[in-house]
């Protein structure tokens, strides 16, 4: 028998190797933009053709190379950051594996023109599926120029998995919005399809995140600095306001590098515990600065994955710097430091801030006439007046098209009745002021609050949007509606069957819309903007295409008008919701299909209370 291993053919090996570093376009724009700010640029602009499936440019004016060194770059393994086994553990550059360049010519036509300083002329070289046609000489400025075109053109198999262009777009504009962060000092410029989409010049932090976000973001963001002989951490985070039920707006960077660590991530969001509901995500922009050293980001070849010497000690570090400053900015009712034994150590040094808490804050702690400042309370999960805005207790007759849309329900409002008539035939039980527990026939019925005001709340407002005459009410005064590029690009997309149900919205600009009308089934008032964040946060939880605009609606409402967990209910207002969910079509499940209620039947409870031998 024949020997049967043998070596991949190099230009098999490449593709194979381009797998792990070139998934989409996306993954070609954060390589070349690294490897541009890796060469000192200043000024970085990136250009896109059908969201970086026809065109990816990158342009810097950075160091630039030599012909040898533009020839050499293509080549698997070959880089300018690594020269012995200890740079590994004191890396501070983007990039160091040496495969980004040979992993995207591997798949990609790639066309680079390169000059350095004290060159005369550029350098152009031509490289299809890792072979380099053409290698000339040119004119061009210092700096770096590469074109990636007709991604995945030799792999028809990948290419055929690439999304639609919208979907491509939004995920290269992810990337350079991370790198923009990381890099405020950097100009940068975004364009797709010669359209300009963002032009960021050299700014602070915070002016860039105002950039790039609503313009008035500032407004609900808290800067966090804090410094210990171990490290450094700031950024901003979000107020309680900021919130929303998709993690998008999450960004975590070490040394200036964007990552993802679940567990650094529940080190944020606890902080934020009881703060905000608990099926929302704060919104942060944070940075960690440490010896690098004391990190390995030779894990994974995207290097978002990082692994840490102690990742105890970085947790109750994050958590205290945001808890301290939701504190200091009088937004967490209290700190207790002593609950972690680390943590108190972690704090207790001499390079702490000065406004970090004393070692010992029992007695520093808030008493019981503490508030919460309004303006936090307002929008957080205490927002039980407006769940129920125009709501009427008795029936009404189907609404005129003209007119408003009024869901029937009595629930949370004041009734001039007895005592006996407000008690209903069947005692309820509220449990932690976010279960619902009676008796059945069988045994207990156990019901989610929340959930099942969800369902309520869906059912109503799709049955009556879908038989509601579309009315566009026109607004006396035109509303301005600001997104970030990556949520302002997906409403363009659904502008069109967002008119079809009434909304008469007009593109302003890059992140802006006018809105001149909107249904008239809506509640006069309507907070527009949060409308929107609403909607555009729940088609980002899965729906793309084909899509039925009132069930997007219809779970938009839901999820900003459900009742919260943690609100206590009257006996008729929980008869009430335990009526009105048993009225609904689908009472078991709401409208993101998780469960209303459960049931524990008498045997079940005997096997819990009742120890049989």
């Amino acid at each position: 028998m024949s020997d049967r291993i043998k070596l991949l053919p190099e230009v098999l090996a490449n593709q194979i190797a381009a797998g792990e570093v070139v998934q989409r376009p996306a993954s070609v724009v954060k390589e070349l933009m690294e490897n541009a700010i890796d060469a000192g640029a200043t000024n970085i602009s990136l250009i896109l053709k059908d969201g970086g499936k026809m065109l990816i440019s990158v342009i810097d004016n950075g160091v630039g190379m030599s012909p040898v060194d533009a020839r050499m770059s293509f080549e698997r393994h070959a880089t300018s950051k690594l020269s012995s086994v200890k740079d590994l553990f004191a890396i501070r550059t983007m990039g160091f594996r040496g495969e980004a360049l040979a992993s995207i010519a591997a798949v990609a036509q790639v066309e680079m023109t390169t000059k350095r300083a004290e060159d005369e002329v550029a350098t152009r070289i031509v490289n299809e599926g890792n072979k380099i046609t053409t290698q000339e000489a040119t004119q061009a400025p210092t700096g770096t120029t590469i074109a990636v075109r007709n991604l995945f053109f030799n792999i028809p198999a990948r290419r055929a998995f690439l999304k639609s262009t919208d979907v491509e777009r939004r995920h290269a504009y992810e990337e350079f919005i991370r790198l923009a962060l990381a890099h405020p000092d950097i100009r940068f410029q975004l364009v797709h399809n010669d359209e300009i989409i963002h032009f960021l010049e050299p700014s602070n932090l915070k002016l860039r995140v105002v950039n790039l976000f609503k313009n008035d973001i500032d407004k609900r963001l808290l800067s966090v600095e804090e410094e210990t002989d171990k490290l450094k951490i700031f950024g901003v985070i979000g107020t309680p306001q900021q919130s929303r039920k998709t993690r998008g707006d999450q960004y975590l960077f070490v040394n200036h590098r964007f990552i993802k660590s679940p567990l650094l991530n529940h080190a944020i969001t606890s902080a934020y515990d009881k703060i905000i509901p608990s099926d929302h995500f704060p919104f942060y922009i944070l940075f960690l600065e440490l010896d690098p050293a004391t990190i390995d980001v030779n894990v994974h070849p995207t290097k978002q994955e990082i692994k840490f010497d102690d990742e105890h000690i970085i947790y109750t570090y994050l958590k205290a710097a945001v808890k301290h400053t939701l504190s200091y900015n009088l937004v967490a009712p209290t700190l207790d430091f002593e609950k972690d034994e680390q943590l108190s150590r972690a704090w207790n040094n001499e390079a702490r801030s000065p406004h970090i808490p004393p070692a010992n804050p029992v007695n520093q702690r808030p008493g019981e006439n503490y508030r919460i400042p309004q303006e936090f309370i307002k929008e957080n999960v205490g927002r039980w007046k407006d769940l129920y805005e125009n709501i009427q207790i008795n029936p009404e007759p189907e609404p005129k098209s003209d007119q408003p849309l009024i869901f029937n329900s009595s629930i949370n409002e004041e009734k001039s009745i007895s005592e006996e008539e407000e008690m209903p035939s069947v005692t309820y039980l509220q449990v932690h002021r976010s279960y619902i527990i009676f008796q059945v026939k069988s045994g207990l019925m156990i019901i989610d609050q929340h959930n099942a005001h969800h369902r309520i709340l869906y059912e109503q407002f799709y049955t009556k949007t879908r038989e509601a005459q579309v009315i566009t009410q026109t607004n006396l005064f035109p509303t301005t509606l600001y997104f970030d590029v990556v949520k302002a690009d997906l409403l363009k997309t659904i502008l069109d069957q967002i008119g079809t149900i009434g909304f008469d919205i007009e593109i302003s600009g890059t992140n802006e819309f006018i809105v001149h009308g909107y249904p008239s089934f809506l509640a006069e008032g309507l907070d527009l903007q949060g409308w929107f964040d609403e909607l555009i946060d729940t088609l980002y939880q899965g729906v793309e295409v084909n899509f039925d605009m009132h069930h997007v609606m219809a779970m938009a409402y839901a999820d900003r008008k459900a009742l919260p967990r943690g609100k206590e209910l009257k006996q008729r207002e929980i008869s009430e919701l335990v009526d009105q969910l048993f009225a609904c079509t689908e009472p078991s499940y709401d409208a993101r299909g998780n469960s209303c209620f459960g049931r524990c039947t008498l045997l079940e409870l005997e096997k819990i209370i009742i120890n049989k031998t």
